[in-house]
């Protein structure tokens, strides 16, 4: 395998427009999207320069480009309110292939989709996932380099992995911002660098969710919000692994409608 190590200009984002290529990989579910946000969000911070890749299944778009919004962006243009973590997003219908894999049509659309991400020739895929299916896809990408979990879900995901991380963390949030970490420092960042947050310490000052006009319009409007009844989905909470997000009574004046109801996720100590 070609060495996936990248040069110090490549980290340090000295070099501007010219940083590394990461593609995440993560298709679903809604609050495992959502737990992989703050890791997504350090990799931000911490290299403003890089080019981001996810692939998600595209019934989970919204969580990372708002409706109306380009899922892709031209090289150095800064992301969007509406995409406001990753540079593009790439889209695939898990769902379409498993029902008719053999329809010219669905095999014409896996085909696609994986030329697409392929053209992108992403330096690193990191798979949050830890599933057959997504490490597959992940090799798939054509990435010089797949990380993912020492001990994914499923066990022969491993098999796709060219580079394992043992995490320790109990809550995936963590692991996920492990994972992240654990690329930096292979690729040249020290742990003691200063653009790296504290360990279990979310990036801070980074929308994680897009905005989008309507939506705020709607949330800031108080007979919405007695429809939804004040209830948001909140990452951070406690709830068991694979269950999905909690559901809060939040007060609808309270920061979890900010910026007359932008719902964004704060960084915070866990």
């Amino acid at each position: 395998m070609p060495d996936a190590r990248l040069s110090p200009v490549g980290v340090d984002g000295a070099n501007p427009g010219n940083g590394p290529r990461v593609l995440i990989v993560r298709l679903g579910a809604m609050g495992d999207v959502i737990h992989a946000l703050p890791a997504v969000a350090l990799l931000r911070q911490v290299l403003p320069e890089a080019r981001i890749g996810w692939l998600i299944e595209e019934r989970w778009r919204e969580l990372l480009c708002a409706p109306g919004v380009q899922p892709a962006g031209d090289p150095g243009e800064k992301c969007p309110p509406g995409r406001p973590l990753v540079d593009e997003v790439h889209l695939v219908d898990i769902r379409a292939w498993r029902k008719r894999p053999f329809s010219p049509s669905v095999q014409r659309s896996f085909l696609s989709a994986i030329a697409h991400v392929r053209s992108r020739r992403y330096d690193c895929a990191l798979e949050m996932q830890g599933a057959i299916k997504s490490a597959l896809l992940a090799r798939l990408s054509g990435a010089r380099l797949v990380v993912g979990f020492q001990h994914p879900r499923e066990a022969l995901a491993r098999l796709g992995y060219g580079k394992r991380v043992e995490t320790r963390a109990a809550h995936v949030i963590d692991q996920n911002l492990e994972l992240a970490r654990a690329w930096l420092e292979m690729n040249g960042l020290p742990r003691s660098n200063a653009c790296l947050p504290p360990d279990r310490t979310l990036p801070t000052d980074i929308p994680l969710l897009p905005r989008h006009a309507l939506s705020e319009a709607r949330a800031g409007d108080p007979q919405s919000r007695r429809r939804l009844g004040g209830q948001a989905v909140v990452a951070g909470a406690l709830w068991g692994a694979g269950d999905g997000p909690c559901r809060a009574r939040a007060d609808p004046g309270g920061e979890l409608w900010p910026g007359g109801g932008h719902s964004r996720l704060r960084g915070r100590r866990l």
